[in-house]
């Protein structure tokens, strides 16, 4: 369990006394935001706090106000000095805004609540597009979702400047729990029954027509289930089907019902036979090159979740409403617990079809007795593409990547932009891959710092790609660049971590001398006019 420390410009110690399943570190009272952040001696540094929450209630914030241009003035100011505060070491949360009630509307100088709340939103987003230690924590939801009747409590207020009610208290206790699952590994793959769960009724038991699948009653559930998931494909869930069911007649509801939402092309792999669930769940994970303990298990089923939950206990199964129109219900809070982050990519939308493809590399591959035939018979392009034009990516690559990532160094927006300018000093190459079974997308980055010397500072690549040699070809691409900026040799460094070991011995295998080595990291150096071909097989495309 983390050490998180909760701050605001009001009494919180309500909302911690509300927490069930999070401890948190005691601060010195409240309204001293920026002093705690600031001292030293400061509880989030004495007692190495690892995340803050900020919880800021914007009418006390702006009292003093007493038009808009003062209002933006105060705003402005607060993230400022906030940002000015932070550390990379730290993970932040801040509140969005909403006003306890309406006394910035009647005071005469025609400020509108939803104006306030909207600019210091723009900060707030504002201030996430720059540090990615930074997110939202969504009070503003919480207080919509009960009423501001039941979220605040007046009398509190007064009593001891505690300005939310017992409902709203619980309610901010977990949804900090929330945030604090989600900056964990989100699962990534959503398996799923289609008989009663996908629509209503069994396929092969009566007519087509008997299939609840609709615009109108039982059968707008299902089709609403679907909208929802299929939401959730775009978001990055990558989908999968496990049914026990003649193919042929499942497939023909999948591609011809005339209200299915979800087509064949939606999901990365299908099983739907009559083998025990569990074995076609192991079959996925291997397809998919993914670890079972990544998966979600939705089946109406109870027999069927019971002998997953017994046979694969990492596997995620939740509970099956009893009542058919809390579908959409669930479905939604299964994406809120188990696949919800804090950003998303134009990449993300892609992730079903990238995983698609590599399930069929990986029928291919089992067809290949030679492991070479197999790599060259992909048909493998890696081209560049501009870093700056992508820099949600590349920022999204650097930071998310563990397996084959050689330094593990992150970076804010404002360090990336500023690398990204500094085109005497860095070069940032960012690489999209592609075969014959469709795109990869951005997926390899490195980023050299050139000075008196060539070094690699940073170097990482998606999973998705690991095992087909692509790293040598753009190791070559960054090679051949230096020795053509006139650069005898090259550095690069390998610093441990527990999830980058996949990668120890990448630079002893390329011919790479260490020159010096501890228990934390190894420093290696490349001479570039004695470089050696290096086995690789596809094209590599040069062009910027």
């Amino acid at each position: 369990m983390s050490k998180i420390a909760l701050l605001s410009n009001v009494n919180m110690n309500p909302v911690i006394a509300a927490s069930k399943e999070q401890d948190f570190l005691a601060a010195d009272g409240y309204g001293s935001v920026f002093e705690e952040l600031l001292r030293p001696d400061s509880v989030i540094y004495t007692q190495k706090a690892e995340h803050v929450y900020l919880i800021m209630d914007i009418a006390e914030l702006l009292a003093g106000c007493r038009n808009m241009d003062e209002i933006k003035q105060e705003m402005d100011q607060w993230f400022r000095t906030f940002q000015g505060c932070l550390r990379q070491e730290l993970i932040y949360f801040v509140s969005d805004a909403d006003c306890r009630y309406e006394w910035l509307a009647i005071n005469g100088a025609g400020v509108r609540e939803q104006d306030v709340e909207s600019y210091w939103y723009a900060g707030l987003t504002e201030c996430v597009r720059k540090h990615t230690n930074v997110h939202i924590f969504p009070l503003k939801r919480i207080v919509e979702r009960l009423g501001k009747r039941e979220a605040y409590m007046d009398k509190m207020w007064y009593l001891g400047r505690i300005p939310f009610g017992a409902v709203a208290r619980e309610e901010i206790a977990k949804e900090i729990v929330h945030c604090e699952k989600m900056l964990g590994t989100p699962k990534k793959v959503l398996l799923l029954d289609l008989d009663n769960t996908l629509w209503g009724g069994v396929v092969g038991e009566g007519k087509e027509t008997d299939i609840k699948l609709g615009n109108e009653k039982s059968g707008l559930i299902y089709k609403d289930l679907q909208r929802i998931i299929k939401r959730m494909k775009d978001c990055g869930v990558v989908l999968g089907i496990v049914s026990k069911n003649n193919p042929e007649d499942a497939l023909k509801i999948i591609k011809g019902h005339p209200h299915m939402v979800l087509r064949e092309e939606d999901f990365a792999v299908l099983k739907i036979n009559w083998e025990p669930k569990d074995r076609n769940i192991r079959a996925i994970a291997k397809e998919l090159n993914l670890g079972t303990d990544s998966m979600v298990f939705f089946d109406d089923n109870a027999a069927e979740r019971a002998l997953v939950q017994s046979s694969l206990p990492e596997v995620i199964v939740p509970d099956f409403p009893a009542q058919a129109e809390k579908l959409p219900e669930v479905m939604l809070q299964i994406f809120h617990d188990y696949f919800e982050k804090w950003v998303y990519t134009e990449e993300d939308a892609e992730k079903t079809a990238q995983y698609r493809a590599n399930a069929r590399r990986e029928e291919l591959k089992e067809q290949q007795t030679d492991y070479a035939g197999f790599l060259k018979s992909l048909d493998i392009h890696v081209r560049r593409v501009d870093a700056a034009e992508n820099k949600e990516r590349l920022l999204q690559l650097l930071n998310k990547t563990n397996q084959f990532n050689l330094t593990t160094i992150r970076y804010t927006m404002p360090e990336l932009e500023m690398i990204l300018a500094d085109r005497a000093s860095y070069e940032v190459y960012l690489f999209e891959v592609s075969d014959r079974f469709g795109n990869n997308g951005i997926t390899a980055a490195v980023i050299v710092r050139y000075g008196k010397k060539a070094e690699v500072e940073s170097f990482v690549m998606s999973c998705r790609i690991m095992g087909r040699m692509i790293e040598n070809m753009v190791l070559d691409y960054v090679e051949t660049d230096a020795r053509e900026k006139g650069y005898a040799e090259i550095y690069g460094r390998y610093v441990y971590t527990p999830k980058s070991k996949p990668v120890e011995q990448f630079y002893d295998g390329l011919d790479y001398v260490i020159l010096n080595q501890d228990e934390r990291e190894k420093v290696y150096k490349g001479i570039l006019i004695e470089r050696k071909p290096k086995e690789w097989y596809g094209k590599l495309e040069k062009e910027k």
